[in-house]
């Protein structure tokens, strides 16, 4: 499945994450990462955009230094090698990194190989080019660090950005554009605005065309791409009916190779068949498996049972499956010889699948089961699924992963209020501390909720607690513009002990 990152990066100082917020190009997409597994991040964080390209409203505003993109001058996701970004791009980025150093990284893969990257690093107004291992070398820029090989797991497919979300919520996409009308399928408005004369082109990916292929709407894609929208084969991997493939094919789309699978990988059986796809029948199998397409995954496995066994990236059919909460797929799995498994288990919770993650606890996987050393609760619970944790009466609720990180400390890391308040009420272990020393609270704090922050003392939670490296928590307070008690404020067990002996 093609897959392209054009994400800009900074240390979360307080100076810029402030001038972040108030952008409107950069809010619509800021997040904030305090800690990620394998990283030593800066101790403020790190400040990502991921989808680095301005709305439409700040490409016509020329008081706002990322007017870059105009029709016709489009950054490419895949860089040739004397590529360079825009120059109005270099030097607004240029400009911004007078209040810290950031990173601007590009880069495009396939079937998890990477085909093209390269950054760029600006720090007080020079600027460094990056083509030898351009992540780690400008992760290190910022002062961050990442494992040999440069794995970093906000570029996987199972990463979930939202819980590091800063940006103003409802800021995406800009009211009033093309982009919008798209995005929100309001084609008479999207009609409208193109007759007013908004440009059809200009836009990164996803783009007007993307929603209207990934809605089916061909009236819309006929219009758009009469209004001067091209279509390319990224285009085409989007299409959602055998109509839009004929079509596209018979305006000049070239397919290449990846476009079949990646139909398939969207569930779109149709689509793939009028595409004419000649892929090896196991890749087809596996495509089959990660888009819910039982009709050839059943016949496929009726003449090879043993592709039960096969993997991509890590993945067997049945955790693929599992993923995507598919029932049936899952039974079909099953009744043709899978079982259930750790990996399938953690895929289930993870992505808030209940009724799966008690089918996988029936056959006899433990509730604990682990990924890439993470638990499932602590990933059910980072990511705000509260029904997979009540859904498992006696589970232990204070069982750490390889990284000594409890469902209390990912919840509150991502912000998770709700799964929060549910485990205080059953009366989880506060000071719990994971490789780094951190606690419940040192999370908070780094999530920079401060109504998390006073949950947490509330509970009875120590603010005077360091870290593994002797850090304190006042000083990553003050970093997340947090504020914590002189002492310690009076807790809920004290308050109640007081009410008793009154």
């Amino acid at each position: 499945m093609p897959w392209s990152a054009s994400v800009l990066f900074a240390p979360a100082l307080p100076q810029l994450r402030q001038a972040w917020l108030q952008h409107p190009a950069l809010v619509r997409g800021l997040h904030c990462f305090p800690r990620l597994p394998y990283c030593q991040l800066p101790a403020a964080g790190l400040l990502a955009v991921p989808e680095f390209l301005p709305p439409e409203s700040c490409r016509r505003a020329h008081q706002i230094p990322w007017d870059v993109l105009q029709p016709g001058r489009r950054f490419q996701p895949t860089l040739a090698a004397d590529h360079q970004p825009p120059p109005q791009l270099l030097a607004a980025l240029s400009q911004m990194s007078s209040l810290g150093p950031l990173l601007f990284y590009r880069g495009e893969t396939h079937g998890g190989e990477l085909i093209e990257e390269e950054s760029w690093v600006f720090e007080s107004g020079k600027i460094e080019r990056y083509r030898k291992n351009p992540l780690v070398s400008g992760m290190a820029a910022l002062g961050a660090t990442l494992p040999e090989g440069g794995w970093f797991e906000p570029f996987t497919s199972q990463f979930d950005w939202g819980p590091f979300f800063l940006g103003v919520p409802g800021s995406l996409p800009t009211p009033g554009s093309l982009y919008q009308a798209c995005h929100s399928a309001d084609w008479v408005q999207a009609k409208a605005l193109l007759e007013q004369g908004h440009h059809a082109t200009g836009y990164g990916n996803p783009n007007p065309m993307t929603w209207a292929l990934r809605s089916d709407h061909l009236e819309m894609a006929r219009l758009l791409h009469a209004q001067g929208h091209p279509l390319s084969w990224s285009e085409l991997c989007e299409c959602r009916s055998a109509e839009a493939v004929l079509w596209m094919l018979q305006e000049g789309t070239q397919s290449r190779p990846q476009c079949g699978l990646a139909l398939l990988e969207r569930g779109c059986l149709e689509a793939w068949r009028a595409l004419g796809d000649q892929h090896p029948p196991q890749e087809v199998f596996l495509a089959a498996c990660y888009g819910g397409v039982a009709e050839l995954v059943g016949p496929l496995l009726e003449q090879h049972p043993e592709w039960l066994h096969l993997s991509r990236m890590g993945d067997d059919p049945l955790t693929m499956a599992a993923r995507r909460g598919d029932s049936k797929l899952c039974a079909l799995l099953i009744g043709h010889g899978a079982s259930w498994h750790e990996s399938a288990l953690y895929e289930a919770a993870a992505h808030g699948h209940l009724h799966l993650v008690q089918a996988a606890i029936q056959a006899g996987v433990s509730p604990l089961a682990r990924r890439w050393g993470r638990s499932a609760l602590a990933e059910a619970a980072c990511r705000g699924h509260l029904s997979v944790l009540q859904g498992l009466p006696g589970v232990d609720l204070n069982a750490p992963d390889q990284y000594g990180r409890t469902p209390l400390q990912a919840a509150a890391l991502a912000g998770q209020e709700g799964v929060v308040e549910w485990l205080l009420q059953r009366g989880v272990e506060l000071e719990s501390k994971d490789q780094s020393g951190c606690t419940a609270l040192w999370s908070a704090v780094a999530s920079g909720r401060q109504s998390l922050v006073d949950r947490l003392l509330r509970a009875g939670a120590n603010p005077d607690v360091q870290n593994a490296y002797g850090d304190s928590l006042a000083l990553l307070a003050s970093q997340r513009q947090i504020q914590l008690p002189a002492r310690q404020p009076t807790t809920e067990k004290t308050a109640l002990q007081s009410d008793h002996q009154e």
